[in-house]
């Protein structure tokens, strides 16, 4: 898709209440780079997507990774299966209307 008909789609899904279909549909321009200085971003995402929590994105230039979730129970259930599998810092849940 080019951008403007990805941004069409975002909004469709999001007016629709889908956000995991429109988080698919995300794009941050410094991933690459962002990994190629931290290799471990690119090893975490590759995990996170491993595991099929969700579309995994950074935010910004890094080094935050995020996966958004429609309800908190889906959410909470995504951090016990990634607790599993990950050793982590810090994992931050916030809700947002």
């Amino acid at each position: 898709l080019n951008f403007p008909e990805q941004r069409q789609a975002r909004f469709a899904f999001l007016e629709k209440g889908k956000l995991e279909e429109a988080s698919q549909n995300l794009t941050n321009d410094l991933t690459k780079s962002a990994e190629h200085i931290r290799p471990s971003l690119k090893e975490t995402r590759k995990t996170l997507s491993g595991l099929q929590l969700g579309t995994c994105q950074m935010s910004g230039s890094g080094p935050t990774l995020f996966i958004p979730f429609s309800t908190p129970q889906k959410a909470r259930q995504a951090f016990n299966r990634f607790r599993r599998h990950i050793q982590f810092k810090k994992a931050i849940f916030c809700q947002s209307e």
